[in-house]
């Protein structure tokens, strides 16, 4: 459980850095809509989207660094 947190955790902080450097800051609200709603639209669903690909991506990270692991412990074995 406490692994779970902590993988939910680092997806969060990398997506809120993604996030923050991706964003053109002198735009103006002119480049995508003039809405300020359509652009909050456009990042919430965004920052959801990115946040489940890259949660998705260190749990598979994780997996596979364990397989590694363990076969590292074995003696390159394989079962």
């Amino acid at each position: 459980m406490h692994a779970k947190r902590q993988t939910f955790i680092i997806a969060l902080l990398l997506n809120i850095i993604f996030v923050w450097i991706s964003t053109p800051w002198d735009f103006g609200l002119t480049f995508f809509g003039d809405s300020v709603i359509a652009w909050i639209i456009y990042y919430v669903v965004g920052f959801l989207l990115s946040f489940y690909v890259t949660w998705a991506f260190l749990r598979a990270l994780k997996i596979l660094l364990n397989h590694m692991t363990h076969h590292n412990i074995n003696g390159g074995e394989h079962e």
